[in-house]
């Protein structure tokens, strides 16, 4: 049978961190008396955020016989246990086996959550969606990766500013697309237009964009977040628009708005 080197490792912190507590209650016979099962306690939080369920429960039962034996009187002996000490066990245990139990459902959601962004990720770059969210209030503008593929960036290359934005807009339609969001802010209504952008490479696309106010505690407009789609091979299908090279005058010049 094939052991894993990670399986090791990991019940090795569990005795590492186990014997530590030991050791530490040992030489303080303060804690000795009064903490030793908190830094049990504490050597099977470790051992669980580490390793996981199986690890936490293997520092359950190595500190419970680490600390029958060592702690519990009479010391340096496994014998029945008074009423009171089997009471410490008992208590250790049960609030040992919570912890654990928070762990395991901390990491079924932090899995869960990864599964699901990795799905919208796949369903965004399928559509050719992208998700961005405009916070008003900081005046920054975040994309999701997919949008940055659709404006022909590459990760990690957009400003996140609304300067930045602009820039990518083609110059016929960005007065166009600022009165749009001005209406949007001003008036509260949804965000929802087609407009053009210009690729690094000088390409010309076609997007449809919509979005919705997010408003604060105070109720004040705080955000705008909402998703952007290409749209161009539509265009180029409904006959609106006529392939031609990067900055070519196209007949539809100006950005179409969907709600006035």
């Amino acid at each position: 049978m094939r052991i894993d080197p990670a399986d090791i490792r990991r019940f090795g912190v569990v005795i590492a961190t186990v014997g530590l507590a030991l050791a530490i209650c040992l030489f303080s016979p303060t804690l000795q008396q009064r903490g030793a099962f908190m830094l049990f306690l504490a050597a099977v939080a470790i051992s669980a955020f580490y390793g996981g369920a199986k690890q936490g429960l293997f520092a359950i039962a190595l500190s419970v016989l680490a600390g029958a034996y060592f702690v519990l009187t009479p010391a340096n002996s496994i014998s029945i246990l008074n009423v009171e000490d089997m009471t410490r066990l008992i208590v250790f245990v049960l609030v040992a086996t919570l912890l654990i139990c928070l762990q395991v459902s901390r990491e079924r959601a932090e899995r869960s959550l990864r599964e699901s962004e990795q799905r919208l990720s796949v369903a965004l770059q399928a559509t050719k969606m992208g998700v961005w969210d405009a916070n008003l209030r900081r005046g920054d503008f975040w994309w999701s990766p997919s949008l940055e593929e659709i404006f022909g960036r590459a990760p990690g290359q957009f400003s996140q500013t609304y300067e930045g934005f602009y820039g990518y807009v083609h110059p016929e339609d960005r007065d166009f697309v600022s009165r749009a969001v001005t209406r949007t802010v001003d008036e509260g209504t949804d965000y929802e237009i087609e407009h053009r952008i210009v690729r690094p490479d000088g390409t010309v696309r076609w997007i449809n964009t919509r979005g919705r106010i997010l408003y604060g505690d105070a109720g004040a407009t705080d955000r705008i977040v909402g998703v952007a789609q290409d749209i161009t091979e539509r265009k180029l299908a409904s006959g609106h628009l006529v392939a031609s090279e990067p900055h070519a005058s196209q007949q539809n010049h100006q950005g179409q708005a969907i709600h006035q």
